[in-house]
């Protein structure tokens, strides 16, 4: 677990310097990191994990008291659940003292907010070329925009 602890915190770390740059102005929704990015985040997460021999699934939810809201985290396959975006509810739905910036462990205090209709998804995948799903073989805007902020990144990991 320190191993994963380690490498979220680092990708973390660079996510935040990227933004504090102003690396994503033009990038929705990087450019209100970490609010409203949790299902890109985790995306990009998973891909750097798996790069470094950790596979990982999403884990979507709905919020228990509100529909409206959802979120978007890890999970290993032995249950470790790894969040990045978990802080984007401080003072909606959480206090500051329930939540971490980078969460690597069992469910938090977010995680079980978001505990309706919870489904297991497998990431997007973004690098191979032949998982592309635009016409004529090209990436989404969905992937494109993982690559684009994964390239930027990739210049602080």
């Amino acid at each position: 677990m320190r191993k994963i602890e380690r490498l979220t915190r680092h990708f973390r770390n660079a996510l935040d310097a990227a933004w504090r740059d102003g690396m994503f102005r033009k990038l929705y929704p990087f450019n209100n990191f970490p609010n409203d990015c949790c299902g890109h985040a985790c995306d990009l997460l998973s891909q750097y994990l798996m790069e470094h021999g950790i596979e990982t699934k999403q884990v979507n939810g709905t919020c228990i008291n509100d529909n409206q809201w959802h979120h978007v985290w890890l999970i290993t396959e032995d249950g470790i659940v790894i969040d990045i975006t978990g802080d984007q509810f401080i003072g909606k739905l959480v206090t500051e003292e329930e939540v971490d910036i980078v969460h690597v462990g069992e469910e938090g205090v977010v995680h079980k907010i978001f505990c309706v209709n919870r489904h297991l998804e497998r990431v997007t995948n973004f690098t191979d070329q032949d998982k592309y799903t635009d016409f004529g073989g090209r990436p989404s805007v969905y992937q494109q925009r993982l690559i684009d902020v994964y390239e930027i990144l990739n210049s602080y990991l």
